[in-house]
């Protein structure tokens, strides 16, 4: 049997994924029992290719689903999509590490 991952393993993991900033949006933040969890990836295209990045990224997803035990599900945008479209002010996100380190898993 799989012991559960903790967040320090997390951190550690996502530690070595530099150039990327990953938000918590949806109903995990608004409900009190959310079946999946929405996350927003914003990377550095100086960084990492976008054909890089989803490689990246799907390492990312797999480590976050044994972490929450639910599905993700991931958005990527780069930073200047994000600031063109403002998508963490209009959805609300919050960072995934304030998440962690508050213990709102």
């Amino acid at each position: 049997m799989k012991s559960r991952m903790t967040s320090n393993d997390l951190a550690r993991f996502l530690g070595e994924k530099r150039g990327c900033n990953i938000f918590v949006f949806g109903s995990w933040l608004k409900s009190a029992s959310p079946s999946d969890v929405d996350l927003l990836l914003v990377y550095d295209e100086a960084r990492h290719s976008p054909s890089d990045f989803l490689q990246v990224s799907k390492l990312i997803g797999d480590m976050l689903r044994r972490y929450f035990a639910r599905p993700v599900h991931l958005v990527r945008l780069t930073v200047r999509e994000e600031a063109e479209v403002r998508f963490v002010e209009r959805e609300g996100c919050v960072p995934l590490v304030d998440i962690l380190q508050h213990g709102d898993v």
